[in-house]
C-alpha cells in the first residue's frame, strides 16, 4: 500500500504503508439487497454496492513519513482528511520490472488511536482507511512510486 502525503501539491507523492503495522483487515462494506418471492423456496441476494474501509493497527513509529503524514489528519474534517491511496498487487506477475497492477482511490483518513498504550509498552497506532467513490484500475511503478492509470476501453 502507499499513500499520497502531498495531497495539496499538483504531484502525488507517494510513500509506503506499512512500517509498524501489525494487521490490515479489509471489509469490502457490500450493501446487499434480498429478495424472497413466494413461489420460490429459497430468496435470492444481490450486492448493490461496496464502500471498502481498511482497519489497521500497530506500533507507532516516530519519523515513519506515512505514519507523520497520517498523524496530520488526527483532527482533520471533510476533504482535508482525504488523500489518494494506491492498493499495489505485489503478489501479481509484474507487467515489467517493478510494475504491478494496482488500483488508486480517493480515501479518508480516520485515525482513532493516535499513541496510547500500556505503561512500557509501544504506543499504538490505529485507525481506517475508507475509500470514497470508485478506484481507477492501473499499474504501479514501486521504484519510481509512480501510478499509470490503464487506457480507457473502446
Amino acid at each position: 500500500y502507499y499513500i499520497n502525503t502531498t495531497p495539496e501539491a499538483e504531484a502525488e507523492k507517494f510513500v509506503l504503508f506499512g512500517q509498524g503495522t501489525n494487521s490490515l483487515t479489509n471489509d469490502m462494506g457490500a450493501t446487499v439487497e434480498e429478495d424472497h418471492y413466494i413461489t420460490d423456496k429459497n430468496g435470492s441476494s444481490t450486492r448493490t454496492a461496496t464502500a471498502k474501509v481498511q482497519t489497521f493497527n500497530g506500533d507507532m513509529i516516530i519519523g515513519d513519513e506515512a505514519q507523520d503524514f497520517m498523524e496530520t489528519k488526527v483532527y482533520a474534517l471533510g476533504t482535508e482528511a482525504e488523500t489518494s491511496w494506491v492498493e499495489v498487487d505485489a503478489y501479481k506477475t509484474p507487467k515489467e520490472a517493478g510494475v504491478y497492477p494496482a488500483r488508486k482511490v480517493t480515501v479518508m483518513i480516520n485515525i482513532t488511536n493516535d499513541g496510547s498504550g500500556d505503561a512500557g509498552a509501544a504506543l499504538q497506532f490505529e485507525g481506517e482507511i475508507r475509500w470514497q467513490g470508485d478506484p481507477i484500475e492501473g499499474t504501479f511503478n514501486r521504484t519510481t512510486k509512480t501510478f499509470t492509470p490503464n487506457e480507457p476501453s473502446v
